[in-house]
């Protein structure tokens, strides 16, 4: 059984907090608004990014230490925490992780759980403080056998007060720096019939997924699924109506495109049988794969998605899953399809109407970086052939995440109001990289 300890360099289960902000009132004993952006130091040496967003709040992990990197399976850029703000104080929920040698395998569906916790915000906006839900898993049936609440403190870094920004745009060919290995999952259910902007959800995804396959590098490995098209809701079968329509091969985009045409929403959603299947649908041929998944609601077959990817990755499946949301009815259904891409490195995007639908689904294909400094720490994060980034002015390291293995572009200059470019391509059988700028 796990034991606490002390909050949190030396903690059994270490947590990243997860806490969805609405800034609400202020005390009257405020002159201005809570201030909760930019980056905090945690108790263990580890830097975390607030950022604000309208009226949600975010963090990030920006430097993780070796213990909860090398332990506990967290990464640079993975979720911290979001939630609810009334006043000065946060209320939301936190997501721990177990030691990953033993519990991703002993409890797939335990190891990465959520818990509660509160922080308040210091008047001089320098300290969050409060605490967190400890759990006791039993490692005899994974169940929680008890509860504990342990004191949390984070206290600001002077990395949030800078204020001039640059652009940084990295460039490169989709079919050099994409992964090889992709199968696409389309959610067929009966929910798909619904409508966004006066057309159907399955009418829009279906010309979503038909632009981006012509769009597909033509030296992909590219495989199409697809779930809930066959069988009516509640009858036979219905929790395992998933089928792989087109097996991986060599893209053949008239093919896939003809197999998108002839697709019709009816059943139901077995996410978490259709993600089990994909360790099937891979086969045995090593490197890593991508799942761009595009579905509009939660799991309604008794599955848990998250435990099947922590099952997936336990049994050694190199996969990333990344999670298109289409007009999502409630919050429920996009923190666990969070939950799935954040547990598998990948990423959510949520998409509420038709154009965001494609241009999440594009961005589920790209290929993810990260900007550190010096100490390597995650000052922003973009996508290869996206929008640029505002970054603050200084000098960099870009980390490229290729399927492969990343590559490092150093000594990137951001200067304020100007842009810097990074052009990756394939020269001598490697990605090589030229900086253009500032200009």
């Amino acid at each position: 059984m796990l034991q606490p300890s002390n909050f949190p360099s030396s903690l059994s289960v270490v947590l990243t907090i997860m806490i969805v902000v609405n800034i609400g009132s202020l005390s009257s004993a405020q002159s201005k608004p809570a201030d909760f952006a930019g980056y905090w130091l945690r108790d263990d040496g580890g830097v975390i990014k607030v950022s604000v967003d309208g009226n949600k709040l975010t963090a990030i992990h920006v430097k993780v230490v070796p213990e909860n990197r090398d332990v506990y399976g967290f990464e640079p850029g993975d979720a911290h925490f979001e939630g609810i703000v009334q006043g000065g104080t946060m209320r939301g929920k936190v997501m721990g992780h177990l030691a990953v040698a033993k519990w991703k395998k002993l409890c797939p569906a335990r190891w990465a759980s959520w818990t509660e916790n509160e922080l308040t915000l210091s008047q001089d906006g320098k300290v969050l403080q409060g605490r967190w839900k400890y759990q006791e898993i039993s490692d005899k049936d994974c169940s929680v056998i008890k509860e504990q609440w342990l004191p949390a403190k984070y206290v600001r870094s002077p990395m949030a007060v800078s204020t001039a920004h640059g652009l940084l745009r990295i460039t490169g060919r989709q079919a050099e720096l994409s992964a090889l290995q992709i199968e696409l999952i389309l959610d067929a259910s009966g929910s798909m019939w619904e409508k966004v902007e006066g057309r159907p959800k399955i009418t829009a995804a279906k010309e979503v997924m038909t632009q981006i396959i012509q769009d597909l590098p033509d030296n992909a490995q590219v495989a199409l699924r697809v779930y809930g098209h066959r069988i009516a809701p509640g009858k036979p079968g219905a929790y395992e109506d998933s089928e792989l329509i087109v097996p991986f091969s060599k893209v053949d985009k008239p093919r896939l495109l003809q197999r998108i045409r002839l697709i019709h929403a009816l059943g139901t959603t077995p996410i978490a049988y259709t993600l089990s299947q994909v360790a099937i649908d891979f086969g045995n041929v090593p490197g890593e794969k991508m799942i761009v998944l595009v579905s509009d609601g939660i799991e309604e077959c008794r599955g848990s998605p998250s435990a099947v990817v922590s099952e997936l990755l336990a049994k050694g499946l190199e996969v990333r899953v990344n999670v298109v949301g289409f007009a999502f009815a409630d919050d429920a259904s996009k923190i666990e399809m969070q939950r799935v891409a954040e547990l598998s490195r990948g990423r959510f995007f949520d998409a509420k109407n038709a154009q965001a639908l494609h241009d999440g689904v594009q961005a589920a294909l790209a290929v993810p970086f990260d900007v550190l400094d010096a100490s390597d720490v995650s000052v922003g994060a973009g996508l290869v052939g996206q929008s640029p980034i505002a970054v603050p002015q200084g000098t960099y390291k870009v980390l490229v995440h290729l399927p492969e293995a990343s590559l490092i572009v150093p000594d990137v200059h951001i200067v304020k109001d100007k842009t810097t470019t990074v052009g990756l391509e394939k020269g001598q059988g490697k990605i090589e990289s030229r900086v253009f700028g500032p200009s």
